[in-house]
């Protein structure tokens, strides 16, 4: 067998013109890293659902609470410990505008205002009248609640027909 000398060399030649190129390319590479820690709890403003009653219902689904209100026609109810507001916040406080956005049917009813409380001190907060477009603004302190109140007084004539309102609570850190 007789070796050819100069394919060889060639082949050596390349061999070792790789090995170079991937040895100074390897010499090049450097990295950067990202190193951290995450903790991950619970913040900002959260509903809290008080106690049930017939009647009264509240589901609480994220963000939305709704309240179902079976109310007959001519009574006055002072609705409260259904529904809460709470700041999650051990050291965070919010600015809270809360604004009747879908006024209820002011046939129906006499009176219909929903009262926000400090709940610990019952000092009130915000009173929103919600048969017309109503607006008013509070600070929820680091770790307070609030009660949601309703007083409604519905109409001795007010029909057997549903109704429906909406409260939009936009909060941000102060």
């Amino acid at each position: 067998m007789r070796t050819n000398y100069k394919k060889s060399l060639k082949f050596v030649t390349l061999l070792l013109s790789s090995l170079l190129i991937a040895t100074a390319s390897a010499g090049i590479v450097r990295y950067m890293e990202i190193q951290g820690t995450v903790s991950i709890g619970a913040g900002g403003l959260a509903w809290v659902k008080g106690v049930d009653e017939e009647g009264i219902t509240v589901t609480i689904n994220g963000q939305i609470a709704s309240v179902s209100l079976s109310l007959n026609n001519g009574t006055a109810y002072n609705i409260t410990d259904h529904l809460y507001l709470r700041n999650l916040d051990n050291n965070k406080n919010y600015s809270v505008t809360i604004e009747v956005t879908d006024p209820a049917n002011s046939t129906l009813y006499s009176t219909f205002n929903i009262v926000i409380y400090h709940n610990t001190t019952n000092a009130e907060i915000a009173s929103l009248n919600a048969l017309l477009q109503d607006s008013k603004t509070g600070t929820i302190y680091e770790e307070e609640v609030w009660h949601i109140t309703f007083y409604i007084e519905t109409k001795p004539g007010a029909s057997t027909a549903g109704d429906s309102f909406t409260v939009k609570f936009t909060y941000e850190q102060v």
